[in-house]
């Protein structure tokens, strides 16, 4: 049979009849059995024969072709649901692709494949099915750094701290039904973090899920990295605690996603200069003593003393009062040998320092919704 697209199935718009599953006691056709021995009698000689219902087979051809259509127009077949296998959930083996609409992924009908062998989930569960992307591997929450200052074309927003939520939400950074998938992931990921608002732009609390509050037409706070960078949290991926962003080492509690801070500038304190002191001496005189005047009283007779008096030295004047004897004769006693200790003054201006490595800045942080 030569290929050709199914644009009408056959017996789109004819007279269709429901072919029963199991086996009819008048051997009539069933998905079971077909159709069976008594149609290829001759009605005109065995009353047992019976003819081709017009209307069942009118649903046979019509089933299959809109079977092929979808796989010519989609290129998948639809999930097959508990209902449409007669009650019992269908085992997907692993790889198997589906179209679902609603699936964890997104609102909307997307193409999803299965991560395990005897799958019965619905592509509602993230840990049994993947999604299928098809014209680029972004989805829901991929965030990147962006060049310019204009959005790429395509389903992106800013990460700039404004908020997200359906049409009626009044949000002030996305208003749209396509936020909701991103919207289910921030409520879910982000509890204490990032704040939600009702229509009006009042902070609430949170409801008893995310979709209810998308459906209140609540609107949520998108991460805010305006003027920061990325770093990967502490315990990223349900590792051990790493311990290298702490509350005690930077003010971030590198577990919380969605926990900010840094400074752009730090003013260091003393205890953060180091331990160190300051020390000196001054220059050594040696062992001395010093001389200081010393005086007698004035006499009109000069008097010699011999035995080294205090007048021994130095002529009467005739005058009345002392006179100054040259040399002196009055000494203070030797200092010996020694040191004088100093204190220095303090220095500086206790002025903040830039705390920023070398830097770019391009557009900014965008996020896939």
């Amino acid at each position: 049979m030569v290929w050709r697209y199914i644009r009408t199935p056959f017996g789109a718009s004819g007279d269709r009849a429901a072919i029963p599953n199991d086996a009819q006691p008048d051997g009539s056709v069933s998905q079971v059995e077909g159709f069976g021995l008594n149609y290829q009698l001759d009605p005109a000689t065995d009353p047992d024969a019976l003819n081709v219902p017009r209307d069942k087979f009118n649903e046979i051809e019509y089933g299959n072709q809109v079977a092929i259509q979808q796989l010519q127009q989609e290129s998948d077949p639809q999930f097959i649901t508990t209902s449409d296998n007669g009650g019992t959930a269908f085992s997907y083996k692993a790889g198997v692709r589906v179209r679902f609409t609603g699936g964890w992924a997104g609102a909307g009908e997307l193409t999803y494949y299965s991560l395990v062998n005897s799958n019965t989930t619905s592509p509602t569960d993230a840990t049994k099915w993947g999604l299928v992307q098809y014209a680029a591997p972004y989805f829901t929450g991929f965030m990147m750094p962006w060049l310019f200052s204009t959005l790429p074309t395509g389903s992106w927003i800013w990460l700039n701290g404004l908020t997200v939520g359906s049409a009626s939400s009044n949000a002030t950074g996305r208003a749209n039904a396509d936020v909701e998938a991103l919207f289910l992931r921030l409520w879910a990921d982000f509890p204490v973090t990032l704040q939600l608002f009702n229509s009006s732009g009042a902070p609430v609390s949170r409801g008893v899920s995310a979709a209810a509050d998308w459906a209140a037409n609540r609107a949520i706070a998108l991460p805010d990295m305006r003027g920061r960078t990325f770093f990967g949290a502490d315990n990223m991926g349900g590792a051990a605690t790493a311990g290298r962003i702490t509350v005690s080492g930077s003010g971030i509690s590198g577990t919380a996603l969605g926990a900010a801070g840094g400074v752009e500038t730090v003013q260091l304190t003393g205890n953060q200069n180091g331990t160190h002191s300051h020390g000196g001496t001054v220059d050594s005189a040696g062992s001395h003593f010093h001389n200081v005047p010393s005086f007698r009283p004035a006499f009109s007779t000069p008097i010699n003393d011999t035995t080294g008096g205090p007048y021994a030295y130095g002529a009467d004047t005739g005058q009345s009062g002392f006179v100054e004897d040259v040399p002196p004769k009055i000494a203070t006693a030797a200092a010996g040998t020694h040191t004088h200790t100093f204190t220095t003054g303090n220095s500086g201006l206790g002025e903040a320092h830039q705390n920023m490595p070398p830097s770019y800045i391009g557009g900014g942080w965008i996020v896939h919704l």
